[in-house]
């Protein structure tokens, strides 16, 4: 893509068209601060969808619009259109316009278009609003400084791949936007199926409804019906029944005239029985109060007889007791007579015997004494000898069971003795924990030495990674250089080959060239069909160059068709004097480094090498075909120096991996010295342990032992001294 013209209006302070003309080679606008000069390039930015006002120096959009000096109005649009050259050499003509308050559009030769599209228009052709190769105030410092995350959107443009990106990009937004509505389109189908389903449900019950209505004014009707043919019915009947009714009223009117014709006759003779019936009433009355006095005399007349015939059987029963008591009187009177005699002459005996049996009395009573005190004596004696033997007893039961138990004891204390064993061995723990000592020492010592050579091996391994990311680098910089000037060659090429394209320079010759051969290096080489190119001529009977004037053929490889035009072109360091100017032949003319040219006819050109002269595109397109060579050559030696460095680095990554490997084992292996340590001193200790706890136990035992020795034969002695004491008072009792 090939920038052409620029139009301006109305732009910030290009009040008038304005159209600035962008020529092959290098443009420049030269003019002191405040001319506008910034503003070419906003406006540069601004036709290729820059969005941002800050961006523009502005604090809104509207305000790159003309706004007005002291003898000028505001306008009220602003636009710029950019012309410029696609790849395939079309015209495409981008224009931007804006109107105060109402925003801005696009338009891609002569069309309205999207702000996106011409994003994308320049954004496939590595170019945009937001390019690098844009350069503004600040640009360079902010490019230096810039973040991973921008130097990244740097060589992505670099390579050609900023437009993929945005669309890319502007894909993503489109599915996000795209599964955004069809969530979207599924809560509303959820939300329209359970309308659905609520308007099922509601058209169910209102069928139901509609349905139990037609049937309940069905039932209503019916009801009615039988209402109203029920109660014609009971009309009917009753009618019946009052014209019967009428009927038997009549009748029973006649019947009760009659009976109140008898009724009257009847009341006249009603006096005479009432006095009547008075009468017989009074008799009946009398007659009944005198049965009852009657019934009373009667009842009272048998009370009395059953009375007296209960007091007639007391009375016989009365006289029956009182003769069985006197018969009883008499025999006991008789029996009293008879021991009444019987006890008077037994004590008359007991009177004549009653002095001797006293004084056998008075004798007995004496002896009975004398027993009786030699009895309490003799209980006494037997009781005390009777305690003192069954204390003895005791005493000596009490010996022969403490006797009994001390020798339990002893039997104990021997038994406890043979289940003690040996004394436990520890020599053997403690050549263990001597043995893991020594281990342990051997493997701090392999561990030291393991750690000794990881940080030479992690050095090497990080200098390999360095060189490797070195190279990598330098090898993507050389990279996107040569794409960015293939990518350029390609656009130069693209109305044709070129002369240009064949030939190579030496280093810094290009402007020396480019002054010597200007536009005839955009002409065609012989082999092509261009309506302008360069033929061949042999060289007839050309004058040579003045004498020591080095040859430009020399310093460049060229078709032979530029033999005879290369061969009449000198190369010269510095200016050179009027002398040799006068020596040169028609045709002949002297070039130097920075692109000076001195003609045989006069013509001096020191500007055209220039950075603004008119040849500096032909010059930049021959560096960069010579550099497009340069860095294939150091591509080459770039990718050999990346292998070199990755299989260093993959050395280095294996060497530090083993290194790492080995003092990961030392470190097991010294961890695992120093639990066996560990455990050899643990069960030194544990044996250590044992042993004393075998001593303090066996001595204990063994004091134990003397004790209970001692204590059985002061208890053989207690018991040999309760029995000898034993066997006097046992015969005592």
């Amino acid at each position: 893509m090939e920038f052409r013209r620029l139009k301006l209006a109305g732009f910030k302070s290009f009040v008038e068209p304005t159209e600035l003309r962008i020529e092959p080679g290098l443009t420049g606008v030269v003019g002191p601060n405040g001319c506008g000069k910034s503003n070419l390039l906003e406006a540069l930015r601004w036709v290729m969808g820059e969005a941002s006002p800050k961006s523009m120096r502005s604090g809104g959009m509207d305000d790159v619009i003309f706004a007005g000096t002291g003898s000028r109005p505001a306008r009220g649009l602003a636009s710029v259109t950019l012309a410029l050259a696609g790849a395939a050499g079309e015209e495409i003509e981008v224009a931007r316009r804006i109107e105060r308050g109402a925003g801005s559009d696009y338009r891609v030769n002569g069309r309205d278009a999207r702000a996106q599209d011409v994003r994308l228009l320049f954004a496939d052709s590595a170019t945009g609003a937001h390019s690098p190769a844009i350069v503004g105030q600040g640009r360079i410092s902010a490019i230096i400084a810039a973040k991973p995350a921008e130097r990244r959107a740097l060589l992505e443009e670099a390579a050609g791949i900023a437009g993929l990106h945005v669309r890319r990009r502007e894909a993503e937004i489109r599915l996000r936007a795209a599964d955004a509505n069809v969530a979207r389109l599924d809560d509303v189908i959820r939300g329209s199926e359970a309308q659905a389903n609520a308007l099922r449900r509601q058209a169910r019950v209102a069928e139901r409804y509609r349905s139990f209505s037609e049937r309940l004014k069905l039932t209503e009707a019916q009801l009615l019906f039988a209402r109203w043919y029920w109660a014609r019915v009971a009309s009917e009947t009753a009618r019946a029944n009052a014209t019967a009714a009428d009927t038997g009223t009549g009748a029973l009117t006649q019947v009760a005239a009659r009976l109140a014709t008898d009724a009257s006759n009847a009341s006249a003779g009603l006096p005479a029985l009432r006095l009547t019936e008075a009468e017989s009433a009074a008799a009946v009355q009398a007659l009944r109060a005198g049965r009852a006095l009657l019934d009373a005399e009667a009842t009272g007349n048998a009370r009395r007889r059953a009375e007296l015939a209960a007091l007639l059987a007391s009375v016989a029963r009365d006289a029956a007791r009182e003769a069985g008591i006197a018969g009883d009187a008499e025999t006991a009177e008789a029996r009293l007579v008879a021991e009444g005699q019987s006890l008077a002459a037994r004590i008359a005996d007991a009177m004549a015997s009653q002095p001797a049996a006293l004084a056998a009395v008075a004798v007995a009573d004496s002896k009975v004494s004398d027993a009786e005190t030699a009895l309490g004596g003799a209980l006494e004696a037997h009781a005390a000898a009777a305690a003192e033997a069954r204390s003895q007893s005791l005493a000596l039961d009490a010996a022969s069971q403490r006797l009994q138990r001390g020798e339990a004891e002893a039997r104990d204390l021997a038994a406890r003795l043979a289940r003690l064993g040996p004394v436990p061995e520890t020599t053997a723990a403690a050549a263990a924990v001597t043995a893991a000592l020594a281990v342990l020492g051997d493997c701090e010592t392999a561990l030291a030495a393991a750690e000794a050579l990881r940080p030479p091996a992690e050095a090497a391994r990080s200098d390999a990674a360095a060189m490797a990311a070195a190279t990598r680098a330098t090898l993507a910089s050389l990279v996107a250089e040569g794409e960015a000037l293939a990518r350029r060659l390609a656009a130069d090429s693209s109305g044709g080959p070129r002369i240009a394209d064949s030939i190579e320079t030496a280093p810094g010759h290009e402007a020396a060239l480019a002054a010597a051969l200007g536009d005839d290096l955009d002409a065609g080489p012989a082999s092509s069909d261009a309506a302008r190119r360069w033929a061949g001529m042999a060289a007839a009977a050309d004058p040579p160059l003045p004498a020591g004037i080095t040859r430009l053929a020399d310093h460049v490889m060229a078709p032979p068709e530029m033999a005879r035009r290369l061969a009449q072109i000198g190369f010269v360091a510095d200016a050179p004097d009027v002398g040799l100017l006068a020596a040169l032949r028609p045709g002949q003319r002297l070039v130097s480094l920075s692109g000076a040219l001195w003609r045989w006819d006069g013509f001096v050109d020191l500007s055209v090498g220039g950075a603004g002269g008119r040849n500096a595109a032909a010059a930049a397109r021959l560096r960069a075909r010579r550099r497009a060579g340069e860095i294939a050559s150091e591509r080459r030696h770039a990718e050999a120096a990346l292998a070199a460095a990755e299989t260093a680095m993959a050395a280095a990554v294996a060497d530090a991996a083993s290194t790492n490997a080995a003092e990961r084992a030392a470190r097991m292996a010294r961890d695992a010295a120093a639990r066996g340590l560990s455990e050899a001193r643990a069960k030194l200790a544990a044996a250590e342990t044992l042993a004393a706890r075998h001593a303090g136990e066996a001595a204990s035992l063994a004091a134990a032992s003397l004790r209970s020795s001692a204590e059985q034969a002061r208890l053989v002695a207690e018991a040999d001294a309760a029995r000898a004491s034993l066997l006097p008072n046992a015969a005592l009792a």
